[in-house]
C-alpha cells in the first residue's frame, strides 16, 4: 500500500460525484482534486511543499502583453495538430528557443503541427525556433478579467458549499491550517467562473483550428486545465498529454482508486505518452498508457561525449527543504574536495529566486550554479546526486552513477533495486571514486526509436478514429 491510498479511498464513494455545477455539467471533485490529494500527501509524509509563492516582475509586464498580443492563440490557422504547452519548457540554441517537450513531435509533423504555449511566470523566451508559436495567455487573461463581470449563480455556490462540508467529514486527512477548506471554497468558486469563460474560447478556438488531435501537457491534473480538456471531449477532439516529469506510484495526477467512476473518464486525456515502461508500472491510472520514449534525452544522448568525464557530482534539485539542502551540500563539499571532487548544484527551474537568497552561500564556498543545458552537465559529471527526480534516471544514459538522498519523499517515490538511496553524507563520500556497474536496461526507463513509435502512434489512432 502507498501513502497516498488513504486519500484515493474517498473515490469510492458515490456520492462524491453528486456534486455538479454549471447546470450540472462539470464535476467539482477533477477541479481541485490533484490539490486536496498533493497537500495531504506532503503533509502525510512531512515535508513542506518545496516552491515558494511566484512574486510578479512588474517591470516586464509590457514586452509580456505586447507579446501575448502579437502572438495570441486567435490568430491560428488551421491544423491537424495542437500542442498546449508551457514556456518554462524551451531551452536556449543557437536558432532560438526550442521546446523540450513538444517541439520534438510537432516537427514530425511541422506542417500540421501548431504550438500553444503558456508563458513562464509571465515572461516568454524570443526568438523561437517553430514558426507555428502562439499564446496560451491571451484566454487566460481574457478568463481572469471576465470573470469579474460573471455574477455569482446561487445554487452554484450551494453545490459547492455543499461539497466543501462533504469533503471535510469524507476525506481522510486532517489538514494542518484551520482555514484550508475555506481557501478551497474560495478556489472552486473562482474556477467555476473562469469555466465557463475558457470553455467558450476553446470552443471558437477548435471551430476555428479544427484540429484532429490535442496534446495537453498536465492533462491529469485537472484544476485550469478542465475547461480546456472537456472542450476537446466535446468536439470529438483525440485529447493526448505527454509525460513531462516524474512519475511514481504517489503522484496524485496519475494515480487513482480502482472504482473510480466512469463520470470521470470525460476529465482525462484519451491516451498517455509515456517516457518507458518503466513510468507505465508507476501509474494507475484507467486510461490506456503507450511507451513513447524521451525525445529530448534520446537526442541529446546520441550527440553527447562522455570520454571527457571530469571528477564532479552534479546535485539536481527539486526544491525540497532548500535551507537544509544548504547546509548538508556545504558540509559534503568539504569532504569532496579532499577527494578531489567538487560540486554543482543544479536548481529547479521553480526557484531560480533562490540564488540570490537562501542559496548565496553556494558561490561564497565554490559550489558551481549550474544554469546550462542539462546534457552538457551530465555529459561532464561521473555521479548525479537527488531526492526525486527524473534526472536521476537521465543520468544513467550519460553513464553517471546515480544516488538519492534518504527522505520520506525519496522512499515513498524511488525504488530502491533501481536507484541507489544513501542516508548520510558519510556513506556518500565513501561510494565516491569505487568502481561501480551501470545498469544496462536503460530501455525499460526510456523507450528506444520515439520516432517510430510517435508516428506508430498517431497512424493508428487515427486510422481507428476513421473506422
Amino acid at each position: 500500500m502507498q501513502p497516498i491510498d488513504q486519500f484515493l479511498e474517498i473515490e469510492k464513494n458515490s456520492e462524491l460525484y453528486r456534486f455538479k455545477v454549471l447546470e450540472g455539467k462539470v464535476h467539482l471533485w477533477p477541479m481541485i482534486r490533484h490539490q486536496i490529494i498533493n497537500t495531504a500527501f506532503y503533509e502525510k509524509v512531512g515535508i513542506p511543499y518545496p516552491f515558494d509563492p511566484f512574486k510578479i516582475n512588474y517591470a516586464n509586464a509590457f514586452s509580456y502583453l505586447k507579446t501575448t498580443l502579437k502572438d495570441r492563440c486567435s490568430k491560428a490557422g488551421q491544423s491537424d495538430f495542437i500542442f498546449f504547452g508551457s514556456d518554462v519548457s524551451n531551452f536556449e540554441t543557437k536558432d532560438g528557443y526550442f521546446n523540450r517537450l513538444t517541439e520534438y513531435f510537432a516537427n514530425e509533423y511541422a506542417d500540421q503541427s501548431i504550438l500553444i504555449e503558456q508563458s513562464s511566470h509571465f515572461s516568454y523566451k524570443r526568438p523561437r525556433t517553430y514558426k507555428n508559436v502562439f499564446a496560451h495567455d491571451e484566454i487566460l487573461i481574457k478568463s481572469r478579467l471576465l470573470r469579474h463581470f460573471i455574477k455569482y449563480n446561487k445554487n452554484d455556490l450551494k453545490i459547492v458549499n455543499d461539497f466543501v462540508e462533504f469533503l471535510k467529514k469524507n476525506f481522510s486527512w486532517e489538514f494542518r491550517t484551520s482555514f484550508f477548506w475555506t481557501n478551497i471554497e474560495t478556489v472552486l468558486i473562482r474556477l467555476c467562473k473562469e469555466y465557463k469563460i475558457k470553455y467558450i474560447f476553446y470552443e471558437k478556438l477548435f471551430d476555428r483550428v479544427k484540429p484532429k488531435i490535442v496534446f495537453i501537457e498536465d492533462a491529469c491534473y485537472g484544476y485550469a486545465k478542465l475547461a480546456l480538456c472537456v472542450a476537446c471531449k466535446d468536439n470529438n477532439i483525440i485529447l493526448v498529454e505527454y509525460q513531462h516529469g516524474l512519475i511514481s506510484l504517489n503522484h496524485p495526477a496519475y494515480n487513482y482508486h480502482n472504482d473510480l467512476s466512469t463520470e470521470y473518464l470525460k476529465y482525462l486525456p484519451d491516451y498517455f505518452l509515456s517516457y518507458g515502461n518503466y513510468w507505465n508500472e508507476n501509474c494507475r491510472m484507467p486510461i490506456p498508457v503507450i511507451n513513447i520514449g524521451n525525445p529530448h534525452l534520446t537526442e541529446n544522448v546520441s550527440e553527447a561525449d562522455l570520454s571527457k568525464k571530469e571528477n564532479q557530482l552534479l546535485f539536481a534539485s527539486n526544491g525540497i527543504e532548500p535551507e537544509m539542502r544548504v547546509k548538508n551540500l556545504l558540509h559534503l563539499n568539504k569532504k569532496l574536495l579532499k577527494k578531489g571532487y567538487k560540486i554543482v548544484f543544479r536548481p529547479h527551474p521553480s526557484e531560480i529566486a533562490r540564488l540570490d537568497t537562501v542559496y548565496k552561500p553556494f558561490k561564497e564556498n565554490g559550489i558551481t550554479i549550474d544554469l546550462g543545458v542539462l546534457h552538457e552537465s551530465l555529459s561532464k559529471s561521473k555521479y548525479v546526486l537527488g531526492d526525486f527526480s527524473t534526472v536521476l534516471f537521465e543520468s544513467i544514459l550519460y553513464q553517471c552513477i546515480p544516488i538519492a538522498i534518504k527522505t520520506s519523499l525519496t522512499v515513498s517515490n524511488i525504488n530502491s533495486d533501481l536507484i541507489l538511496i544513501l542516508d548520510s553524507e558519510d556513506a556518500i563520500v565513501d561510494l565516491i571514486g569505487r568502481d561501480w556497474v551501470m545498469p544496462d536496461n536503460t530501455s525499460f526507463f526510456w523507450e528506444e526509436d520515439w520516432k517510430y513509435n510517435f508516428k506508430n502512434f498517431i497512424n493508428k489512432i487515427i486510422d481507428f478514429e476513421r473506422i
